[in-house]
């Protein structure tokens, strides 16, 4: 199993932050669907969508471990309550969960964004998740910033 260092240091930027992650999910993504994808799969059968929460629990869990174990105050994981799902077909919609950083003083740097696409119909995931920043941390600022964030790409 290839390892990726995930190295977090207390004068980080969002941005660097952000940067470390995307090589992590880059390299992880496929290796953690792969490797528990039979597990995925029966959840799916069962329960439906919340089986992409156990993918990203999964993936995202050492993330969350690391930047605390580096002094950074972030919740346990990405959750529903911190996402919006609003586009995309039944068959690859796309969800964006979020998380506020803060450094060891408490203090907010930003937030990193994770993108999943995935699939309503039957367990898939279609494409790597992606990884955004931003150095908003209000609720309504980072719904603000990837709805614009949405438009900009439908633009291009």
């Amino acid at each position: 199993m290839e390892e990726v260092a995930l190295t977090f240091k207390p004068t980080m930027s969002i941005e660097e932050i952000g940067g470390v992650i995307e090589g992590y999910v880059t390299v992880r993504w496929k290796k953690v669907l792969e490797e528990n994808y039979d597990v995925f799969l029966q959840s799916f059968e069962k329960i439906g969508e919340p089986t992409y929460g156990l993918y990203v629990k999964k993936l995202m869990t050492p993330v969350f471990e690391k930047l605390k174990k580096s002094g950074f105050v972030v919740k346990g994981t990405l959750n529903l309550h911190d996402s919006l799902e609003e586009w995309g077909t039944m068959e690859k919609r796309e969800r964006m969960l979020w998380s506020v950083v803060k450094d060891q003083h408490q203090a907010p740097i930003g937030t990193f964004i994770l993108d999943l696409f995935h699939n309503h119909t039957q367990f898939e995931i279609p494409s790597m998740p992606r990884i955004l920043v931003t150095e908003e941390t209000g609720r309504e600022k980072i719904i603000e910033v990837i709805r614009k964030m949405k438009e900009k790409r439908q633009g291009d």
